[in-house]
């Protein structure tokens, strides 16, 4: 840096003794369009020579005329020289507003565009020129001068315009790359437009154009740097142009290095000029380096480019120094590189290259830890050391080196830096000074020009607390003396610290730690995490926790006035507070309080706030990913448990600061913020104790009715919601059982009323206090007839609804000495909902009993407040109809508008909720739900019968809706995936048949539910416009001939709505019948298929089965109705029958019409009075002809088809002449008795036989007929017999029905029953 001085200044010098006085001619040269300097010489103005034929001119006199020609010719230079310049200043104007592209798309998109021809470009309109005349006026020389300034401007004019064109071509050769047009071009421009083209073109290139609507800038395209466009564009850089600086005041002759100094101290002009020069090239430079950046970022590898700068060193004239590649790499974060292009330390020094130590200083700074941190440190700190010693340095170095000697003090031995910090401030203080004048400086500045970049901004601020701690330890007299400086330096943390107070996002002091998705454990800087628009904010601040490490300490702030002590102070608790940690800010809150008790005030209560953040224990914990996996880890170990002593150090804890804040010189701060701190530090898990609450207020009688009461409405809100829920208890940990829950609750109660009791002696007046008694009990009351139902429940309640009229009755006395923002409806409207079901709106439900009586004495009520106080309050809850809606259980928002209308009636603030209401009511309007009986009303009480279920509605509700087939969904079951339109997913069928089984079952009995398939369609009515949806089918018996009628029933139907969605019930009108009979009317059918099925296979004990099934459209009537059986030789035994079931829908009828079944097992046994055996059976025949009838028996294990009469294969009873066999067969079994005693008694043993055999050859009918003759002639128990069914049964259904499952394993199964009955 000296040596460039030293060259600008003796270039100066040489110009200055070559230049000579010729000031006139430099005034009047005017550059040319090329960039080159002509001079205009006068030329004397001759009288015009008279033409032939053309009018005489006097002239004027010589004097008059030559006086003129100069004055004009005088004007015109003037008016030149002002066109020469606004001409000039267009070029530039055009320069600046140059944008150039190298993104890709460009790129892409100028590699395809065809080039431009000469031909291809358009042609201007030539002008007509002007014809002389024949005979012309002379010109006077004004007008000369006029014709003379439009001709020059329209040359300039045109010169602009061509000038435009090569700028419009110079950017498509920088996308293209074209480098030697490029540089050919700028060869063709003046110094300044060079200069300023040049520093356009790097800007730009640093600052791509972003297409608009970029939703993700991070993403967005960037210019393309190659290594070869960074040295195309390295060597366009500007030449040192020191002849442009004005030396007017140097004397001619060369100048030493001394002189030049000195001139310099002595010409202020001269020093601005060189500054102006050196920052110039300093912009230059720094611009090359931001492309140097962009490159490498590109992917371009610093390797390849340290590679280019060697091979280029290697020219004869280089594109750059190894000066310049120095400082290059050690500006874009390269240092570590810089070696080889520096001078060795030892020859640095010798030389006293000021420039190069400081640049060793960065380059053994910038080296990784790991290579000999302590020699490298050293010999950093050597080279700034030599760049600060004795002699002559820049003041930009000087600088530089202060602050990075200061930085590094703290990391090198103390014998080298405290002791040279030491010695700066005690030994030579001019050297202090300038440490404290060149840091101080950087701090103040840098808010201003550099708040985009806190880093830096951070970093002066640590050099600064390093210098001003080194200098109260080393020279305390000395600080004395300096401390309006020091003070000054207070005050730049200050203003930092204010900037984070507003600006930076954390809310944590240092590292926090965070668990990713898996589980795994990390740390961040609480910086990182603020959100995506905070860090694009243009004001960058300083991390709190940072700035809290550079509060000037207590002797620093001994230096400080003491009316600036309150600032700090606030400022430092904010700070404090800001990353929650409240013990380090209540003592300055403390100090804070004499001096500004309504700002201590303040932050004493955002002090309680943090605290209660900090302490509480419910809050939820951060979200740990199922997948997570650690060791030893359960779903326990995700919380601790809040323990009963830990609790009770909370509330001491609290305890202790509410008295500190108590202590203070301020107002009493809010009760509100209070019972919110004990509320909140409490376990949601716990109920409230007696001495708990004393503990943090003192008695009851000490707090003011608005904070009893909202002590009071807190309790009773978690007595209602949170403690009694099994949920909390466990996110709790607490273990507690479902009657432990309950024993607490009733404490909680207990100890609730406790309170109420000195808080109603206390004020009894208090219409807050007297509210949160009424909601209590009314809450209260439906906590004890859920654990045990009782009749005294409606005395209950009607006692809490009065006191909730008790409650209105002195708001209404007290309203008219409260101030306007405290007169509120809350009183009306707890009572409102209380009248609904529950004094919390989030608890009325469906389920929840309402009291319609209350809604008129709540409208008379407000109406008898006085004045004008009844419309406004009236205002207020009509109002809070609409406003509240979505917050409402969507079951019961039709009947909280019904009632809410009854009490403001057509008031125009329900205006909007009138709207939802009267949309509810045109729904219930156009969709009704109808039963219809299936047959006659005459029922009877002995048989079934049907019931229709439809929906009846208008085809545009229909149209609007989408159908309503999702209401014979059940949307949470199954393997099926529901979409419900933005509602939450319903088990619609399910909940319809909930609510008509408890409807219905206190009269009839429900033999099944079946629904329409969900592709159901509608079907037109009668009516027009009207359309049906047939929706299910049930089949019902009365329990009694008392019945007279099927009670309505109801279908939740839900629609959107303004406020989310609603629930809409639907009702069918009560459907009178007749049971008394025993009988009822037969219901209608047809299309009756009636199959019947002979069964022989039990005839080893006498038994011919037949099963007759018949199945139609309707329900199926009884088999007297239906066969006419009478089978010859037969006597019927039993007929079993399990009634009729439903199947589905019909299909195929027009009408709404189901399919039943209905099955009759009919034993017979052959007639005792017969002579022989049956030989035939004939299958009974159906009354109907119309019915379709199918005869079939079982041959082994199939089912065949067979006529009417078919004959028997199986003997079946006993012929009276039959009597001599049995006498013979007794005979013959006595025979055998004794045969086999006589076997038993010998002593040989005898070998036993299996009674049942493995069959030769296993298949399905062999191992049935195996099992069948094990359940005929087996004495099993009856649990073995029905396990044997049980297993006969499913091989029959594999085999000869549906083979669904897995297959039996036929040869164990007769295995396990052979060996199990032999």
């Amino acid at each position: 840096m000296q040596r460039l001085q030293l060259a600008l200044s003796i270039t100066i010098a040489t110009l200055l003794c070559a230049a000579d006085d010729h000031s006139s001619l430099a005034q009047s040269s005017a550059r040319t369009s090329s960039g080159q300097v002509s001079k205009l010489l006068a030329v004397p103005v001759q009288a015009p020579v008279p033409v032939s034929g053309s009018l005489t001119v006097t002239t004027a006199p010589a004097s008059v005329q030559t006086s003129s020609a100069a004055a004009t010719q005088s004007a015109s230079s003037s008016s030149t020289d002002a066109q020469q310049k606004a001409y000039e200043q267009k070029r530039l104007a055009a320069i600046k507003k140059l944008k150039f592209d190298r993104r890709p798309s460009a790129r892409i998109q100028a590699w395809a565009a065809p080039e431009k021809t000469d031909k291809q470009q358009p042609e201007e309109k030539q002008q007509p020129t002007e014809q002389p005349l024949v005979a012309q006026k002379p010109l006077t020389p004004e007008q000369q001068a006029a014709a003379d300034k439009k001709a020059q401007q329209a040359k300039l004019d045109a010169e602009l315009k061509a000038f435009e064109k090569q700028l419009a071509t110079l950017q498509s050769d920088v996308t293209k790359g074209n480098w030697k047009a490029v540089k050919t071009f700028f060869k063709t421009l003046p110094q300044d437009e060079y200069q300023a083209l040049y520093l356009q073109l790097l800007t730009s290139l640093q600052n791509p154009e972003r297409p608009s609507g970029t939703r993700y800038p991070q993403f967005a395209e960037k210019n393309v740097i190659s290594i070869d466009d960074f040295f195309q564009l390295a060597a366009l850089l500007p030449e040192d142009a020191t002849e442009k600086i004005d030396a007017k005041n140097l004397p001619s002759g060369s100048v030493s290095s001394a002189q030049l100094q000195q001139m310099i101290q002595q010409n202020p002009q001269l020093a601005a000029q060189l500054q102006q020069k050196m920052n110039q090239k300093n912009t230059y430079f720094g611009q090359l380096t931001g492309i140097f950046r962009i490159s490498l970022g590109n992917g371009y590898a610093i390797q390849e480019y340290l590679k280019a700068f060697n091979e280029q060193l290697q020219n004869k004239e280089p594109v750059l120094s190894k000066r310049q590649v120095a400082q290059l790499l050690a500006d874009s974060g390269q240092a570590q590189y810089m070696a080889e292009y520096l001078p060795a330390l030892a020859d640095a020094i010798k030389e006293d290259d000021r420039e190069a130590l400081n640049l060793l200083s960065r380059y053994y700074l910038a080296l990784p830890s790991h290579e000999k941190k302590n020699e490298h440190l050293e010999k950093a700190w050597e080279a700034l050391q030599a760049v600060l010693a004795v002699g002559e340095i820049s003041t930009e170095e000087k600088e530089e080196a202060l602050k990075r000697a200061v930085e590094l003090t703290p990391r090198i031995k103390d014998e080298l830096g405290q002791a040279w910090l030491k010695e700066s401030f005690s030994k030579r203080p001019e050297r202090g000074k300038e440490i404290l004048s060149t840091i101080g400086s950087a701090v103040a500045t840098g808010m201003s020009t550099q708040i985009s970049n806190s880093s830096f901004r951070q970093r002066s601020l640590e050099l600064q607390k390093i210098a001003v701690e080194a200098l109260l330890t080393a020279a305390p007299e000395q600080a004395q003396e300096w401390q309006s400086t020091l003070q000054m330096l207070a005050t730049n943390w200050l203003r930092e610290a204010e900037i984070s107070q507003t600006y930076d996002y954390s809310t944590r002091r240092g590292r926090t730690m965070q668990r990713d998705y898996y589980g795994n454990f990390y740390y961040t800087e609480s910086s990182m995490m603020q959100p995506q628009m905070a860090r694009q904010n243009r004001i960058q601040a300083i991390s709190t926790g940072k700035i809290l490490e550079m509060i000037p300490d207590e002797k620093w702030m001994k230096l400080v006035d003491p009316p600036l002590h309150q600032d700090f102070m606030t400022t430092i608790a904010r700070l404090y507070l800001k990353v929650e940690e409240e013990d380090e800010a209540f003592p300055y809150i403390e100090k804070l309080a004499p001096l500004d008790p309504r700002e201590a005030k303040s932050l004493a209560e955002q002090f309680l706030q943090v605290w209660t953040k900090n302490h509480n224990p419910n809050s939820e914990q951060q979200r740990t990913n199922i997948y997570m996996f650690a060791w030893g880890f359960n779903q326990r170990a995700q919380g601790i448990p809040l323990t009963r002593s830990k609790q009770v150090r909370n509330l001491e804890e609290l305890a202790n600061w509410i008295k500190r804040i108590n202590d203070l010189p301020i107002e009493p701060i809010n009760e509100r913020l209070i019972t919110q701190a004990f509320t909140q530090v409490h376990s949601a898990a716990e109920v409230y104790q007696l001495d708990a609450i004393e503990k943090i207020y003192g008695t009851v009688d000490g707090l003011n009715p608005e904070t009893l009461a909202s002590l009071i409405e807190t309790m009773r809100t978690n007595l209602a919601k949170v403690w009694r829920m099994p949920a909390t208890q466990k996110a709790a940990k607490t273990n507690r059982k479902q009657k432990d829950i309950e024993r607490e609750v009733i404490k909680g109660y207990a100890t609730a009323q406790q309170v109420l009791e000195k808080a109603i002696q206390k004020y009894p007046k208090s219409w807050a206090v007297q509210l949160a008694k009424a909601a209590l009990d009314h809450d209260a009351n439906e906590f004890r007839q859920e654990l045990n139902r009782t009749t005294e429940f409606s005395e209950r309640r009607q006692h809490s609804l009065d006191g909730f009229q008790k409650a209105a009755e002195l708001y209404a006395a007290e309203v008219e000495s409260l101030e306007e923002d405290k007169q509120e409806s809350t009183v009306y409207e707890t009572w409102f909902y209380a009248s609904l079901g529950a004094p919390d709106l989030g608890k009325i439900s469906d389920t929840t009993v309402s009291d319609p009586t209350q809604y008129p004495l709540i409208r008379k009520a407000i109406e008898e407040l006085p004045g004008e106080l009844a419309k406004r309050h009236m205002d207020k809850f009509a109002n809070s109809l609409f406003v509240r809606l979505s917050a409402l259980n969507p079951g019961v928002k039709f009947r909280y508008l019904k009632a809410g209308f009854e009490i403001v009636g057509d008031h125009e603030q329900a205006r909007e909720a009138k709207k939802v209401y009267d949309y509810y009511k045109d729904l219930v309007t156009e969709i009704k739900l109808e039963t219809e009986i299936d047959g006659s009303d005459v029922v009877g009480h002995g048989e079934p019968f049907g019931l229709f279920v439809n929906l009846r509605h208008t085809k545009e509700i229909e149209r609007e809706s989408g159908g309503f087939s999702k209401y014979l969904q059940n949307q949470k079951q199954g393997n099926y995936f529901y979409y419900n339109y933005g509602r939450p997913l319903e088990n619609y069928r399910e909940k319809f048949e909930e609510s008509a089984r408890l409807a219905l079952e206190e009269h009839f009995e429900i033999r099944s539910i079946t629904f329409q398939s969900e592709d159901v369609n509608s079907r037109a009515a009668e009516t027009y416009g009207w359309r049906v949806t047939p929706y299910a089918y049930l089949l019902l018996k009365p329990k009694g001939p008392e019945v007279d009628k099927i009670p309505s029933l109801t279908l939740d139907m839900d629609f959107m709505d303004t406020s989310g969605y609603a629930v809409i019930p639907v009702e069918s009108a009560p459907l009178p019948i007749d049971a008394s009979p025993e009988q009822g009317d037969p219901r209608p059918y047809e299309k009756v298929t009636i199959t019947q099925t002979l069964d022989e296979r039990e005839s080893k004990e006498g038994k011919l089965k037949l099963e007759i099934r018949a199945t139609g459209i309707g329900l199926m009537p009884d088999l007297d109705q239906l066969v006419d059986l009478k089978p010859k030789e037969f006597n019927i035994t039993s007929i079993e029958n399990e009634g009729v079931s439903v199947s589905q829908f019909d299909k195929t009828a027009p009408g709404n019409a189901i399919d039943s079944e209905r099955i009759w097992m009919v034993s017979m046994e052959a007639r005792p009075d017969l002579t022989k055996h049956p030989e035939a059976f004939t299958f009974g025949l159906p009354k109907d002809e119309a019915h379709e009838v199918t005869y079939q028996r079982f041959d082994d294990a199939d089912l065949v088809s067979v006529d009417p009469e078919i004959m028997l294969q199986q003997e079946y009873g006993t012929p009276e002449q039959s009597w001599v066999m049995p006498i013979l067969g007794g005979i013959a079994l006595l025979l055998l008795l004794g045969i086999g005693f006589k076997l038993v008694t010998r002593e040989t043993q005898s070998v036993s036989t299996a009674r049942y055999q493995m069959p030769e050859h296993v298949t399905p009918f062999t191992v049935l007929g195996l099992l069948k003759d094990i359940e005929r002639n087996n004495g099993l128990s009856p649990a073995g017999k029905a396990e044997l069914d049980t297993s006969i049964s499913r091989l029959e259904h594999y085999y000869f029905e549906a083979p669904t499952g897995e297959e039996p394993d036929l040869t164990e199964e007769a295995r396990r029953w052979v060996n199990r009955t032999n």
